[in-house]
């Protein structure tokens, strides 16, 4: 069994990797709502939601990188903040993605 750090590193890995990806489409222009990564104060509609189902690629990265960050944050917290993470999910949105895009 492989040491925990070395799962760790590898998750990083995978976030630095496909976040590059994500860059890339900004970098080249392929967004052109908004030519920069939006921040999370921007309320504004997300600019790669017009672009990310014509492009496999990118699609791909930002599934990894939502992926790996859900597993590095699983595997570093303590088990029971992530069920009550998991928990309060559940309650608030019925564990549907669209009801934190629909509060905002």
């Amino acid at each position: 069994m492989a040491p925990k750090d070395s799962q760790l590193s590898a998750l990083v890995a995978l976030i630095a990797d496909a976040t590059k990806i994500v860059e890339a489409h900004y970098n080249l222009k392929k967004v052109e709502v908004m030519p920069y990564v939006p921040s999370l104060d921007n309320l504004d509609a997300h600019p790669l939601d017009a672009v990310i189902a014509d492009d496999k690629g990118l699609c791909t990265a930002i599934q990894t990188i939502e992926g790996a960050c859900s597993q590095l944050c699983a595997t570093i917290a303590r088990p029971t903040h992530t069920l009550l993470d998991s928990i309060i999910w559940t309650a608030i949105c019925g564990g549907k993605l669209h009801c934190v895009h629909a509060s905002v």
